[in-house]
């Protein structure tokens, strides 16, 4: 099934602005991530959230009782979603409350691919440039792929900057092959 995005928004917003009106947000972003963790993480957890066959009101409960330092709020805003049959759009609607979150804490995902980890002070100066640059609480995500040779790329959002040598050279044997 596909997800509806107009759901997706219409429940993460919900709860976000609960979220904010009740004080909560930090407990329910916590929540939420430990979560999606587990959906992304174990099988059986996810396919029993995302079956039919296992009524609303058992998932609620179960729920309830494997998440007992959740919050009430999460729990109601679970239950909710399995009430209204929406838990394909469960995902969508967790990862919507986290833009939103992030959006109010002024935070900026960037992810960079280096050939080589990086040592701590060149990640901390990396972050520290690029949260100058943007005026936003940059949280850096560092990945190793040995194939770019040496450089960097840089995902901010949907755009990706690359500095790579193999990006160099990748565009070097373009402008050769369309010159011949």
């Amino acid at each position: 099934m596909k997800t509806d995005l107009s759901v997706v928004r219409k429940y993460g917003n919900a709860l976000f602005e609960l979220s904010i009106d009740k004080n909560l947000l930090e407990v329910i972003y916590k929540d939420l991530n430990t979560f999606l963790d587990l959906l992304a993480n174990d099988r059986d957890v996810k396919v029993f959230t995302f079956s039919f066959k296992v009524t609303p009101e058992e998932k609620a409960s179960v729920f309830k009782q494997a998440f007992p330092d959740f919050h009430e709020l999460t729990h109601n805003f679970l239950a909710t979603v399995f009430a209204n049959k929406r838990q394909i759009e469960l995902e969508g609607i967790i990862r919507e409350f986290q833009r939103l979150y992030k959006i109010d804490k002024n935070d900026l995902d960037v992810k960079i691919t280096v050939p080589v980890g990086l040592d701590d002070s060149t990640a901390k100066s990396i972050t520290s440039s690029l949260s100058d640059l943007t005026k936003q609480n940059v949280i850096l995500d560092v990945n190793t792929d040995s194939s770019i040779l040496g450089g960097m790329k840089l995902r901010i959002g949907n755009v990706v900057y690359d500095g790579s040598v193999s990006g160099r050279l990748s565009k070097l044997r373009e402008k050769l092959i369309i010159e011949n």
